[in-house]
């Protein structure tokens, strides 16, 4: 959003100019509604009733689940009819992580 790279924020050594655009990029974020649910490892039941109560409570449209490895009874034909009862988009992100990369 501000082609700042991470790390010069991490470590807080930004221009003056780049830390005006970090804080305009802040001022832009603060109006979207953005919910996090961090959860590790839901069932599949649990993960639909939160993201049913967050659809009937706050309106939400997209729902990103980043990392479907982490729900159990994952069931692709029955999350997409449930996002479809619903009426939202719905990203999931399969992780596959190598061998290489486990063992590094």
């Amino acid at each position: 959003m501000t082609g700042i790279p991470v790390s010069k924020t991490q470590n807080g050594r930004l221009t003056i100019d780049e830390s005006h655009k970090v804080d305009e990029s802040v001022k832009l974020l603060e109006h979207i509604p953005l919910y996090v649910n961090n959860a590790r490892s839901l069932p599949m039941s649990e993960l639909e009733a939160v993201i049913k109560k967050m659809v009937n409570e706050h309106g939400v449209k997209i729902v990103i689940i980043d990392d479907m490895r982490l729900v159990k009874g994952f069931n692709v034909s029955s999350l997409d009819n449930f996002a479809t009862d619903l009426d939202i988009f719905l990203i999931c992100i399969y992780k596959k992580h190598s061998k290489a990369l486990l063992n590094s």
